[in-house]
């Protein structure tokens, strides 16, 4: 299925980062060119167009960015296998911007090793990435951004400052929590208390209560429901490291009996 601009003609887009901190998502479209951009929103729509019939509406939100390139002199980008394609027009905006730029790129084969050798020469190396290696000969200023497979992303998360890591997960990493239990969400700003039973997650509570709350990965992974909690204990589940004050309902629970949300 595909959903071609009215005049043919389609300018390149690069979306403006989340509002939230997010360093993991299952879903990205990080293209600076319209090509590839085109192609990754076909690639999802057509998994979804079984449900599609013709006249059907469809809300549309603008795209979400939560592996934005953050401005930088010095970047070190590092790829493990199919995470070469978010990495690959960071990499490219990067060069363009005039910044310093190294990619580590490894993997049982190579994805568009041919066009990054031809596009970027001596900056890009091939090979297992000895983190701690890299890690020594890091700039102070240098921005890292890796995206691969599990094991890869914990090496980097153990080697390098958190303050200049940024990594993309493809899925949730696999942890142990504490049975779910029932609580209870008290809305602030509403006055009404929504139960939350064991087996539903606190979004779906708060959805079947009438808060339009916004998701997407449902994972807590993608920051979409980041929602403000005022008193009480939450129990975090996200891979994305939240705020003080803040939480993710499709994953997070709450370790006392009641938890206040700022709704």
């Amino acid at each position: 299925m595909r959903f071609p601009p009215e005049d043919d003609h389609l300018e390149p887009y690069a979306a403006p980062p989340s509002p939230n901190t997010t360093r993991a998502t299952p879903h990205s479209a990080s293209s600076t060119t319209v090509e590839p951009l085109v192609a990754a929103f076909e690639d999802r729509v057509e998994r979804i167009g079984f449900y599609l019939r013709p006249g059907r509406e469809l809300d549309i939100s603008l795209p979400r960015n939560t592996f934005p390139l953050i401005p930088a002199s010095e970047y070190l980008f590092i790829a493990g296998g199919i995470g070469i394609k978010p990495i690959l027009p960071m990499m490219r905006a990067a060069v363009a911007s005039g910044s310093a730029a190294t990619l580590v790129h490894c993997g049982r084969s190579t994805p568009f090793a041919d066009e990054l050798r031809r596009e970027h020469g001596e900056r890009v190396r091939f090979g297992r990435p000895d983190m701690a290696e890299l890690a020594a000969g890091l700039g102070p200023t240098t921005m890292v951004y890796c995206c691969g497979p599990e094991p890869m992303l914990a090496a980097a998360e153990a080697a390098f400052p958190v303050d200049r890591l940024h990594v993309e997960r493809f899925r949730p990493r696999t942890r142990t929590f504490a049975p779910d239990t029932a609580f209870e969400a008290v809305c602030a700003r509403s006055g009404l208390t929504v139960p939350v039973e064991a087996d539903e997650s606190l979004l779906d509570a708060l959805r079947f209560a009438g808060f339009p709350v916004p998701s997407g990965c449902r994972e807590g992974v993608c920051g979409s429901c980041e929602l403000r909690y005022l008193d009480g204990e939450p129990e975090h589940r996200d891979e994305i490291g939240a705020a003080e004050g803040r939480l993710y309902p499709c994953v997070s629970r709450s370790r006392t009996d009641r938890l206040t949300l700022d709704l």
